[in-house]
C-alpha cells in the first residue's frame, strides 16, 4: 500500500562524499570526476528507468557528469556541502509512467521554489515483493539558475541554519507538497487509498508509527533474514495489536452492560448486582491493561526522542569538530605559506659574500 517517506541527507566532504559519484550512482551512469580524478562506473547498476535534470525548474539537457564536475570545481572548501539529497517512496499502485510523472512534478517542485538543480531519477525495487519504487532528488546545494549558473549557497535547505535563524525546516515544507501531488496522482488513478504527512498524534490515531526499514533491511527481511530494524518494527506491531485488542474488549464489555437481558419485555432497570460487579471488575481490569499499554508505548516514544536527539547532537558536534579541525588547517598552511615567505624574501634581500 502507499507510505509517506520522505527523508533529505547531505552529500559533503567531510564525509568524505561526493556529489559526481551519487549522481552517477544514481543515474547509473559512468564519468570521471575531475576533482579527485576517480573513474566511477555504474552501468551495471539496474532498475533506474528514469533520469531527468531541472535548473530552476525548467529541464536541462546538460549531461548529468559535466554538471556535477561543474558544482565540484564550484566549491572551494574541504568540508563543503555540495549537495542534498532527498529521497521519496512511490506509491506501488501507480504504473511505472504515472509513477515516472509524479516523480518529475515533484523534482520540478523542488527545483522551483528553492532555486536550485535537481537531479531525478526513479528507481525500481529490487525485493522479491515489487513494492519498494523510490524516487532520489540530487540538489546542488548552491543556486542554479536556468542556464546552469552556479550562485551561492542556498541557507534554507541548511537545517542548521534554519534551526538557528527559526525558518521552516525543507522538509516541513516538502512533505506537504509531497503528500497533495501523490495524493492528486493516485486519486487520477482512481485509487482510494491515500497518503498523510502528519504525524499519528496530528491525524488522532492512538498507535505507535514503525520506523522506515531502508533498502538494505528490506532485502534482507525479503530473504527471510531478521534485521534490528525488523524485529524493532515487529515489537511496534505487537503492541499496537494488543492495544487493539483491549480496546475491543472493553468495548465488548460496555456493550454487554448496555444491553438489557433478552427475555425481559423492557430495559432492566438496573443490572443484577451480581453480573454488574463482574463487568465491573472486568472493565476496570481491561482499563488498567490499557492504560498501562499506552503508559508503556508513551515510555517509548520518549526514548525514541531522546535518542533522536542525541544523535542530531553527536551529527552537529562532529560538524562543529570537522569545521573547527578545517580551520586549524587553513591557519596553519596559511602561517606556513607567510614563513616560507619571509624565508624567501630574506634570503633575496641577503647581501652576497665577497
Amino acid at each position: 500500500m502507499a507510505i509517506h517517506h520522505v527523508h533529505m541527507k547531505s552529500i559533503g566532504r567531510g564525509a568524505g562524499r561526493s556529489a559526481f559519484a551519487k549522481g552517477m550512482y544514481n543515474s547509473a551512469g559512468k564519468g570521471k570526476d575531475e576533482r579527485t580524478g576517480i573513474d566511477h562506473d555504474f552501468t551495471r547498476k539496474a532498475g533506474v528507468s528514469a533520469t531527468t535534470l531541472y535548473f530552476s525548474g525548467a529541464e536541462s539537457q546538460e549531461r548529468i557528469d559535466e554538471f556535477w564536475n561543474r558544482v565540484e570545481q564550484h566549491h572551494r572548501r574541504q568540508d563543503a556541502v555540495v549537495a542534498r539529497e532527498v529521497e521519496c517512496a512511490l506509491p506501488a499502485e501507480l504504473s511505472a509512467e504515472q509513477r515516472a510523472i509524479l516523480a518529475m512534478s515533484f523534482g520540478k517542485d523542488i527545483s522551483e521554489k528553492y532555486g536550485v538543480a535537481v537531479q531525478v531519477n526513479v528507481h525500481a525495487p529490487r525485493e522479491a515483493d515489487g513494492l519498494n519504487h523510490h524516487a532520489h532528488y540530487l540538489l546542488s546545494a548552491c543556486y542554479c539558475a536556468g542556464k546552469g549558473e552556479l550562485g551561492k549557497k542556498v541557507v534554507e535547505l541548511d537545517p542548521i541554519h534554519c534551526q538557528r535563524q527559526k525558518l521552516e525546516n525543507a522538509m516541513d515544507a516538502l512533505r506537504p507538497v509531497w503528500a497533495e501531488r501523490a495524493n492528486h496522482a493516485l486519486a487520477m488513478a482512481g485509487h482510494e487509498v491515500r497518503i498523510d504527512h502528519r504525524t499519528l498524534d496530528a491525524q488522532g490515531i492512538d498507535r505507535e508509527a514503525q520506523i522506515h526499514m531502508g533498502q538494505s533491511a528490506a532485502a534482507l527481511e525479503s530473504k527471510g533474514i531478521r534485521t534490528d530494524r525488523g524485529d524493532k518494527n515487529r515489537e511496534i506491531e505487537a503492541a499496537n495489536a494488543e492495544i487493539r485488542r483491549l480496546r475491543r474488549e472493553i468495548q465488548e464489555v460496555n456493550r454487554m452492560e448496555k444491553t438489557p437481558p433478552s427475555d425481559l419485555p423492557h430495559p432492566a432497570p438496573r443490572p443484577i448486582p451480581a453480573q454488574s460487579e463482574n463487568a465491573e471488575n472486568r472493565l476496570a481490569e481491561q482499563n488498567r491493561r490499557a492504560r498501562e499499554a499506552d503508559e508503556e508505548l508513551r515510555q517509548k516514544r520518549a526514548a525514541e526522542e531522546q535518542r533522536r536527539q542525541a544523535e542530531q547532537e553527536q551529527r552537529r558536534q562532529a560538524e562543529q569538530e570537522q569545521r573547527r579541525q578545517a580551520e586549524q588547517e587553513r591557519a596553519l598552511r596559511e602561517t606556513a605559506r607567510r614563513i616560507a615567505q619571509r624565508a624567501h624574501s630574506s634570503t633575496t634581500m641577503s647581501p652576497k659574500p665577497r
